[in-house]
């Protein structure tokens, strides 16, 4: 899993803990809040992180409410494409202080 939680791990999660702090937490709320009031929300892309924090984007995701057999709204699940997953990579600026960080410490 692009998560790296145990299949029953994901299926229980919060999505708020599968979304990095910051702009995506934001993101990630006025979705779900979107889904809540549409029923469904299309997402053209998205960042995640995995259980260790790695970043990871997703492309057309499908946000969709989820209802038991007598109508009750129990919650929220999405569908996205595992082959239109990707790694996000590090800005230059990051990966260039990062550099001159450790030629500073040698």
């Amino acid at each position: 899993l692009q998560f790296k939680w145990s299949e029953d791990e994901v299926y229980q999660l919060p999505s708020r803990y599968s979304a990095p702090d910051g702009e995506a937490q934001t993101v990630r709320q006025s979705f779900v809040e979107q889904a809540l009031q549409e029923d469904c929300k299309e997402i053209s892309s998205v960042v995640r992180q995995t259980k260790d924090g790695e970043l990871f984007e997703m492309a057309n995701v499908i946000l969709w409410n989820v209802y038991n057999d007598r109508g009750e709204f129990v919650g929220q699940t999405a569908f996205y494409d595992r082959d239109l997953v990707r790694p996000v990579l590090p800005s230059l600026g990051a990966v260039t202080k990062g550099k001159e960080e450790a030629s500073d410490a040698v």
